[in-house]
């Protein structure tokens, strides 16, 4: 990460403009599929993080500003009518929020999801030691906003005109698969599927007043493959947990985990993998 101290010391705009085609193509499709080695995969992750973290930080300043800017447009505004000549600090208020709000949406137009900075690259660096230098790593990655028109799978319309009324919308991403070669030659392969659950309702409360409320609930199902090679392991896991692709020189083991959320778009946790990652290895023994 010391590598780009003094490209953190810019703006995040700036750091944008740095990047190369292939990383301003992720930051502007939050969508990537390649097969790159190791050391790849994290340099090309590191910029684009660290420009995250600016922009972050940049953008809820600009925030600020213009809210600002807003509370005094107004109050200017109402004390104008007795001194004409606040009139003019509202009109700059009003510029100000203009200015501001630019600055805010052109921020917006290069964040990525924290998923990136604060799961993946950190993933990504954390096994860098435990995977093949020499081999690709396949990775496939969208961190568009799942709940939108192309992922959603269902809507559940409301069943009645009388209150209360539901209307439930379902989403799905896979948004993560990745696919590698331990340096003891065992080949792990991982997704993550997120299944959204949006509840719009409508509703009277005690005292009358139509309510509006949306509930949210995310699973995770993370699907977790692993290949050993029978000629370094033997395997000691239960004969369920074999799959039925292990054939004469591999023992395949696959594991199917799944996470409630009651967020939209909370950061994966890093452990939540690498304990899968690691139960793995501890259903066979090196021979």
């Amino acid at each position: 990460m010391a590598t780009y101290k003094k490209n953190r010391e810019s703006k995040a705009l700036e750091l944008f403009q740095s990047l190369d085609k292939e990383q301003v193509n992720f930051v502007k499709l939050r969508k990537i599929e390649a097969s790159y080695k190791i050391k790849h995969w994290i340099d090309f992750f590191e910029k684009i993080s660290f420009m995250d973290e600016k922009g972050d930080g940049e953008r809820k300043k600009w925030e600020k500003w213009r809210t600002a800017s807003i509370i005094v447009a107004v109050l200017f505004f109402i004390f104008g009518f007795a001194n004409y000549f606040l009139f003019v600090f509202t009109f700059i208020a009003i510029i100000g929020i203009f200015i501001f709000s630019n600055f805010v949406a052109k921020l917006k137009s290069i964040d990525v999801k924290n998923q990136l900075r604060l799961f993946i690259f950190p993933l990504l660096s954390f096994l860098k030691e435990e995977i093949d230098q020499e081999q690709k790593v396949y990775l496939h990655l969208d961190l568009s906003q799942i709940n939108q028109e192309a992922y959603l799978k269902e809507t559940i319309p409301v069943k009645s005109s009388a209150l209360p009324k539901i209307l439930t919308k379902i989403y799905e991403l896979n948004w993560i698969k990745a696919s590698m070669q331990m340096v003891d030659g065992t080949d792990i392969e991982w997704e993550i599927t997120d299944k959204v659950r949006i509840r719009n309702i409508t509703k009277r409360g005690s005292s009358g007043k139509i309510k509006y409320k949306t509930k949210i609930k995310t699973k995770h199902t993370i699907i977790l493959t692993s290949s050993f090679s029978k000629s370094k392991y033997t395997c000691i896991a239960n004969p369920t947990e074999i799959s039925p692709k292990s054939d004469s020189s591999n023992w395949v083991l696959r594991q199917k985990n799944k996470l409630v959320s009651l967020a939209l778009d909370e950061v994966f946790q890093l452990e939540k993998l690498l304990e899968p990652i690691g139960n793995c290895y501890r259903k066979v023994k090196p021979l």
